[in-house]
């Protein structure tokens, strides 16, 4: 919640500084970020490859798992200190904006003074869940947590792991993420010029069209082909939800709606997630991508209802 409404902030003043429609700086600006933030999957991905791979016994050791999980809390370790000492925050931000001799320092700090930052309550998350624009999407934000849970639990023990070996997970995922990150500063720099819902459209095609070739074909053993093939689309499909969704709800949501927006995307999301993995134990492989599925068709057709019937792309605009 606070990362998504931090980076619509910033991509909101970088807008105002440079004369540009906010719409185009939300989807530059959550490419950016969720670019850097999948970058972590492929190291983190590479590192757990190595590691176990430098042990030579096919089951990690204690000690090969000691030194991931040292590895892992140093580098959690450096990303504390790092957002902590190396990122301004909204106060620090607004007092250099009051500062800057530039010609829209007034305006920015005007609007600033009109849109304070109030202290976002459960009532205010809730309210706005039950408004249509924002109903409409939650079925969107629980199949992105399905899809990520899925991609994460049964994609790599149920696919990768019975077709290239328990080995090859990490590069399959380091893969997945890379894709992801590079997907995500492509698709958030041409979604203002392509519009979002052909986007989201892509997102869905990408992810439904993985979906459907596990229902319907058995992936064979050392299939790396294949796997590749699924990770790269799937990595797609995944890196449309994260970045044009956040990008939707910093553009299209009143300003004092934003933090609400995103509480329910996170919280949503989360329960999709959590989901994903609770179930994956009592569940067949089969029952679970067409919950998927399921909800992927449902998430789409609605946000193509909220944006013909209820103009959700539109109304921030007009009212600005």
């Amino acid at each position: 919640t606070g990362q998504g409404e931090y980076v619509s902030y910033l991509a909101k003043k970088y807008a105002q500084n440079k004369g540009i429609e906010e719409q185009s700086a939300q989807g530059l600006f959550q490419g950016i970020f969720f670019c850097i933030f999948q970058c972590s999957q492929v190291i983190g991905n590479l590192i757990s490859s190595l590691v176990i791979s430098s042990g030579g016994d096919s089951k990690p050791s204690d000690t090969t798992k000691t030194t991931l999980f040292t590895i892992y809390c140093v580098c959690i370790a450096v990303g504390v200190l790092i957002l902590i000492f190396g990122v301004k925050s909204r106060n620090a931000l607004e007092k250099m904006v009051d500062s800057e001799p530039s010609r829209l320092s007034n305006v920015i700090r005007n609007e600033d003074a009109k849109n304070a930052v109030q202290n976002l309550g459960f009532a205010e998350t809730m309210t706005l869940m039950i408004k249509p624009k924002m109903f409409l999407l939650l079925p969107l934000f629980i199949a992105n947590g399905l899809e990520y849970g899925f991609l994460c639990g049964d994609f790599t023990n149920s696919v990768v792991k019975n077709s290239l070996g328990a080995n090859n997970i990490g590069y399959a995922m380091a893969f997945c993420g890379g894709m992801n990150a590079v997907s995500s500063l492509i698709l958030g720099k041409v979604s203002d010029s392509l519009g979002r819902p052909k986007v989201c459209l892509l997102g869905f095609l990408c992810n439904s069209g993985c979906v459907i070739y596990l229902l319907v074909c058995d992936v064979a053993s050392d299939a790396y082909a294949v796997i590749f093939i699924l990770a790269f689309f799937w990595a797609v499909g995944d890196a449309v939800w994260n970045t044009i969704i956040s990008a939707m709800l910093g553009a299209c949501f009143e300003k004092d709606d934003v933090q609400a927006a995103f509480s329910n995307f996170k919280m949503w999301q989360s329960i999709g997630v959590a989901a994903a993995f609770f179930y994956s134990d009592y569940l067949d492989l089969t029952v679970k991508l067409w919950l998927v599925l399921g909800f992927l068709v449902a998430g789409i057709v609605l946000y193509f209802v909220n944006v013909f019937f209820f103009g959700f792309e539109k109304k921030r605009v007009q009212n600005e």
